[in-house]
């Protein structure tokens, strides 16, 4: 299984991140009145937008990560879930969930995501050795 690499951020920029509902309905147009629509499918990716600062080496790693390992984009790779991913787990009460040495247990969740065909990686300059890498992913059913 291809990995996000480990010494580019796990995180995403908070401020940058946007995900959408999965839609798989079909929509047919009619001669009168509004449109139908149905289920089409259940197995519909999730679109996620997002942005991480990087420095140059970083940048250097991610660039290697797109061409060589994901072969410009076309392999699914893991990345740390961005919504749920180091969360405390609690109990129904609301009261963190704790290990016998007193520290609170923390949900490690992946997802499996691509690049998005529509849009490809962007980078701006942020001047100095910084970089804000923008990324188009879809997650997999």
């Amino acid at each position: 299984m291809l990995m996000w690499p480990q010494e580019l951020p796990q995180r995403a920029n908070s401020s940058d991140f946007e995900s959408e509902l999965p839609d798989g309905i079909e929509w047919a147009e009619t001669e009168t009145g509004p449109g139908k629509s149905r289920l089409g499918t259940w197995a519909s990716v999730r679109p996620v937008t997002c942005s991480f600062d990087l420095v140059a080496a970083q940048m250097a790693r991610f660039d290697r990560f797109y061409r060589e390992e994901c072969l410009r984009g076309s392999r699914v790779f893991a990345l740390p879930d961005q919504e749920y991913d180091g969360l405390g787990l609690c109990t129904s009460g609301g009261h963190p969930l704790l290990t016998a040495g007193g520290a609170q247990i923390l949900m490690r969740r992946w997802w499996l995501v691509r690049f998005s065909r529509d849009r490809r990686p962007t980078r701006r300059h942020l001047g100095g050795p910084n970089w804000r890498l923008g990324l188009a992913l879809e997650i997999m059913p």
